[in-house]
């Protein structure tokens, strides 16, 4: 699944957490940790019940490692 391709940002970085780690162990923490928030904000984004800002969208964008194209669409997104 390439970021172009979908037009939700939640189901690219659960797709990304699964596939760095299929069981889905401790992924959720290190972004979190990575981006500075609480893990159970990073599990209420990927529910649907929160939105990133801004600044930890960015963020994201860099534990994800996207490229320079790949972080502008993830930042509409």
């Amino acid at each position: 699944m390439e970021i172009l391709n979908i037009s939700n940002y939640r189901s690219f970085i659960r797709f990304y957490l699964a596939k760095r780690s299929p069981k889905g162990r401790g992924e959720i923490g290190k972004l979190a940790k990575f981006i500075r928030v609480h893990s159970t904000f990073v599990s209420q984004v990927l529910a649907g019940t929160k939105d990133f800002n801004i600044e930890q969208s960015y963020a994201a964008s860099e534990y994800l490692q996207l490229s320079k194209i790949e972080k502008k669409f993830f930042l509409l997104l």
